[in-house]
Order: structure tokens, then C-alpha cells, then sequence
């Protein structure tokens, strides 16, 4: 396993290879950075610091983690990004990789926020991947076309022709199977990846946070329904711990890898740390 200096992050998941790619990554500002809307400043910070003092990692690293993996099935991915026009480094990372876009046979959106949808088209209705099968969860798909927002028509409805909706718990592709974690958005979809005894669990935005897990009860003002949000993650910590799940989350810090560990407490993160 290596990390390459430009946000490309190799691994392989049993005999799968894949990179996971920082699409965007900054430093929020400790103070104003994604707050937690119900969360008392003081105890934020004293989680911040505790959270730093464990792992000796920033707390306010922010990644937008999109996961590239090849199947004998095909090569999938899952999210897009911020697109070019919203400051995303998706398509010249993947250059750099050496994987063109045509190259991409299955892209599972895992929710419809503009940081995941934003390199589906060019913003005038023109594919950015001409040959991948997109694919996202059809609860989430009926909530964006009641009440689509100016990202979701250019990028999600303008593409109805060609994006697939199927049901949380489908196998998407062999070895890939969906997981509902609604809240943060209606039909956010994680997926379960397995090869062989391999596992590998994306959960999307279901928290954004590494200290979220001491604090399943925080949430952020992009979550749609906080209290559908707040269910979620704690039946997400709950299984990932007691099944000692590897995670990868959209927002942690790149390349974002990590589990959930059960404490006397209730959960923390633990990052998949680089080597000293």
C-alpha cells in the first residue's frame, strides 16, 4: 500500500487493486469550520483537541474521498466530485493515475449533493464519463425530481436517459451491494464491497467528523432530517463495530480509511494511519 504526493492513495481490496482520490481537500477554520449545529462550542473544541491528541491527526482536515475500484466486473467509482467548474481536481488526478474516463464502466452515486454530482456532466448536459452506467439509489432520485435544485437538473435530471435507479440491498455489480443510511439526504446509499474475505464499507456523509463517532447525537446543518440522520449513524457505529468493519467516509481526512471501535463510552474513530 502507498499514498503518491497528489491525492492518490493505492490499495487493494483482496486482489482488487483501487486508488482512492482527494477531489478536493482543505482546512476548515477550527472555529466557523462545518460546526455542529447542537453542539455547545466548548464541547466541540474539547473533542477537537481530544480527537488530535489521540491520533495526532487535525480534526479539520476535510477530503472529499472518491473510491476507484476494479472488479472483473469492471471499473467502478463511486461519486464524482465538485465537477471542474466547482473547483474539482477529479479529472486531472485521474490522469495522472492513468485511468481515462472512458475507462469507467459503473459510477454509483451514493447521494445527490453538488460534491458528489458535480463531474457527471459538464453543466450544458454533456457526459463527463460517456461510458459508465450511473446508478443511484431511486428513493434518492424521487426526492431530487420533486424538488431538484440547480446542480441536480444540470447534472442528475438533464441525464435521467442514462442514470439507473435501483433499491438499497441490490447488487449494483458482484461484489457490491447497497446499504441505506438515510437522513443526511433521503436515500443516501452506502455500499458494501467484498471480495473473498475482503471487506470494505463506504458510508458516504453518513458522518463527517472523525470525532462524530464519540458523538453520534451532533449533527450538521446539511443534514436533511437530523433526527433520520442521528438513527442512522448510530445503527451504522453499532453494526461497523460489532462486525469490525473497514470504513472509508467521504469527508475524512484523505485517503480516509478507518474503523469505528467500541469503547467503555460508546464508539470512537480509529484512522488508518501512514507509517512513522
Amino acid at each position: 500500500m502507498s499514498t503518491e504526493p497528489t491525492g492518490i492513495h493505492r490499495f487493494s481490496l483482496g486482489d482488487w487493486p483501487g486508488l482512492v482520490i482527494a477531489d478536493v481537500k482543505r482546512d476548515l477554520d477550527p472555529e466557523t469550520g462545518m460546526p455542529f449545529v447542537n453542539a455547545e462550542a466548548q464541547a466541540m473544541q474539547s473533542a477537537f483537541a481530544a480527537y488530535e491528541a489521540r491520533t495526532g491527526q487535525t480534526p479539520f482536515e476535510v477530503s472529499m474521498n472518491i473510491l476507484v475500484l476494479d472488479t472483473p466486473s469492471g471499473r467502478v467509482m463511486v461519486d464524482t466530485g465538485n465537477g471542474p467548474q466547482g473547483g474539482g481536481l477529479l479529472f486531472g488526478r485521474l490522469e495522472e493515475a492513468g485511468i481515462p474516463r472512458e475507462s469507467i464502466d459503473v459510477i454509483i452515486i451514493t447521494h445527490a449533493h453538488g460534491d458528489h454530482i458535480g463531474g457527471i456532466t459538464d453543466g450544458e448536459g454533456n457526459r463527463q464519463f460517456p461510458n459508465a452506467r450511473v446508478v443511484i439509489h431511486a428513493v434518492e432520485w424521487d426526492a431530487v425530481a420533486a424538488d431538484p435544485n440547480e446542480a441536480q437538473q444540470k447534472h442528475l435530471l438533464s441525464q435521467a436517459d442514462h442514470i439507473e435507479r435501483v433499491a438499497a440491498g441490490t447488487e449494483i455489480v458482484p461484489g457490491i451491494s447497497g446499504i441505506a443510511l438515510p437522513g443526511h439526504a433521503p436515500g443516501q446509499m452506502g455500499l458494501i464491497f467484498e471480495n473473498g474475505d475482503a471487506r470494505l464499507v463506504h458510508v458516504a456523509d453518513a458522518f463527517h467528523r472523525p470525532m462524530q463517532p464519540e458523538h453520534p447525537e451532533w449533527y450538521i446543518a446539511f443534514d436533511r432530517d437530523p433526527a433520520r440522520a442521528v438513527q442512522s449513524r448510530q445503527e451504522l457505529f453499532s453494526r461497523a463495530a460489532a462486525e469490525g468493519w473497514r470504513i472509508l467516509p467521504y469527508h475524512t481526512p484523505h485517503p480516509g480509511f478507518g474503523q469505528v471501535q467500541a469503547t467503555d463510552a460508546g464508539y470512537q474513530w480509529q484512522p488508518e494511519l501512514p507509517s512513522a
